[in-house]
C-alpha cells in the first residue's frame, strides 16, 4: 500500500483520503439504517457505485468490489452472488452500472440476484 504525506493532501493509492471516509461513512450507514430489502437494495448500489469509482488496485477490483457486497448482504441476513459469467442479463446490469454510474442499473441487479 502506497501512503503519500504531503501538507495538501492525504492520499492511500494515489485515492484522496476523505474519499475513503465517505466509503466508511456509507457502510456505517448501511449497517446502522438499511433494515428493509429495497432499503439494502438501495444502499448496495451506491456502496457498488462508490467502489467502483474509488478503483484502488491494479488487479482484482471486481473480485474485491462483489466480496464487499456479499460480505455486507450476509451481515443483513442476505446473499448477493454477483455471478457475470453465468448470467448475461446479470452481466449486462452490473457493467451498464458501473460503468456509466447508473444506480438504477445497480438496483436492479440486487433486485434479481438478493436473496
Amino acid at each position: 500500500m502506497t501512503l503519500d504525506v504531503n501538507k495538501e493532501e492525504l492520499t492511500i493509492l494515489g485515492i484522496p483520503f476523505d474519499n475513503f471516509s465517505d466509503m466508511n461513512n456509507l457502510i456505517h450507514t448501511y449497517h446502522q439504517t438499511a433494515n428493509s430489502k429495497n432499503e439494502i437494495i438501495k444502499q448496495l448500489a451506491k456502496i457498488l457505485d462508490n467502489l467502483n469509482y474509488f478503483h484502488p488496485f491494479r488487479e482484482g477490483n471486481e473480485r474485491t468490489q462483489r466480496e464487499v457486497i456479499l460480505s455486507l448482504a450476509l451481515s443483513k441476513g442476505y446473499s448477493a452472488q454477483i455471478r457475470v459469467e453465468q448470467d448475461d442479463e446479470i452481466y449486462n446490469l452490473y457493467m451498464d452500472g458501473t460503468v456509466y454510474d447508473d444506480l438504477s442499473k445497480l438496483e436492479e441487479l440486487f433486485d434479481k440476484i438478493l436473496n
